[in-house]
């Protein structure tokens, strides 16, 4: 690491004040389809104004000063340690103005994540979905949890994954890898060393939140960009280095950019660890249930543990959502469209296998993608061939 980024680390890190607790919500309206007019802000959020795309002119309204987005950065990480921190507005530059590497030589390129808490929770007419940093009753620490303890902060691949020397790397420059199953994905990424995993669902379920939080909207394609969602070309990773932390254009083929993860969706879909239906074998569980992990992942669903039932197999749009710390944005009905409730389509199927999930939809799926889109159809050696992965790293 470079003197100067040593020192910017340095101040990162350094010791400071606590921070005051804060409480950023929103309540979804169970009764009204309209993706923007149905939420409110609660708590603390109440008077800000949302972050929008404002189709490749984005528009922050200042979240990036709010917990816990303040705190999330990109970085360059190799055997579980920071090489160094990024320019979080050209991931190109490091933190102190030097050229950064991100061709794989000095790690991979990922965004930190703090420890963040949130909760779910619903009455009659709401939904009730809310983050942050202190604990507190009805709030849950799941999506900090790997293998039983919570840790301090996490990371997430800034790129849709490749396959360099036999492991999944995230590295800038590359085609995604894609057509392989979770069962491979997930030793390609576990390859890198101990920690290091395909990005699983509690993980996801907290970006979920934080999306629907900021942008005080549960329709993504409308409120940030369309994504990589209708193109057949080849595509990169690192297209959008230089377009900051959070972008989105109207345009189909540009690829959307959240909290610093380019190809947020679009693109590839992504398989989904730590999550399984029909979870048969774990304690003699009855069909279409849900069973979740926080890490040990697994083939089987062994070891994981039995959050719900979906009651029945399901194909739609989103529109109404389980709701709990566990289950999160995973779909109670599916009676919406492409315009209303929560916009992106939706499939569960309950078979004797076990099925896994894919996130976020592909190159071709057009009005299907966005932040909310989940499907359950793969079995573990099913290899999608719009399906990839995205690396994650836990200390």
């Amino acid at each position: 690491m470079r003197l100067l980024d040593r020192k910017i680390y340095a101040i990162a890190g350094g010791v400071c004040a606590p921070e005051k607790k804060v409480v950023y919500g929103i309540k979804i309206s169970k009764t009204n389809p309209d993706p923007f007019a149905s939420v409110s802000y609660t708590d603390d959020s109440v008077g800000f104004s949302p972050s929008y795309g404002n189709n490749g002119n984005f528009i922050d309204n200042g979240w990036n000063s709010r917990f816990p987005f303040s705190k999330i950065r990109p970085c360059v990480l190799k055997n579980g340690k920071v090489s160094y921190y990024l320019n979080p507005n050209d991931f190109s530059k490091t933190a102190g103005g030097y050229n950064a590497i991100l061709d794989g030589t000095d790690g991979d390129v990922m965004i930190e994540f703090p420890k963040i808490w949130y909760s779910f929770s619903q009455d009659a007419n709401y939904y009730y979905i809310k983050y942050s940093n202190r604990p507190g009753d009805g709030f849950s620490d799941f999506a900090m949890r790997y293998k039983g303890s919570v840790r301090e902060k996490f990371y997430i691949g800034a790129y849709l994954s490749s396959v360099l020397d036999g492991k999944l790397r995230c590295v800038s420059g590359l085609m995604p890898v894609y057509s392989k199953s979770i069962s491979e994905l997930r030793t390609l990424a576990q390859a890198n060393g101990s920690g290091y995993e395909l990005l699983s669902w509690n993980k996801l379920m907290l970006l979920q939140v934080l999306f629907a939080v900021r942008f005080k909207s549960i329709d993504g394609q409308t409120a940030l960009g369309e994504g990589n969602s209708n193109s057949s070309n080849d595509f990169f990773s690192g297209a959008a280095n230089s377009k900051g932390m959070n972008y989105g254009s109207q345009s189909a083929g540009e690829a959307v950019k959240f909290c610093g993860l380019e190809d947020f969706w679009g693109g590839f879909s992504l398989l989904i660890d730590g999550f399984a239906l029909n979870a048969d074998g774990n304690g003699g569980i009855s069909s279409c249930s849900v069973a979740v992990a926080d890490g040990n992942f697994n083939n089987t669903a062994s070891g994981y543990t039995v959050a719900g039932e979906l009651g029945s197999a399901y194909s739609g749009y989103l529109s109404a959502i389980q709701a709990t710390n566990q289950l999160g944005f995973l779909a109670a009905g599916a009676s919406g469209s492409s315009s209303t409730y929560f916009c992106d389509s939706t499939r569960a199927i309950c078979a004797l296998a076990l099925r896994f999930p894919h996130y976020g939809g592909n190159l071709f799926s057009r009005k299907d993608c966005g932040p909310f889109h989940f499907r359950i159809l793969s079995g573990a050696a099913d290899g999608g061939f719009y399906s990839g992965g995205r690396l994650m790293y836990c200390p």
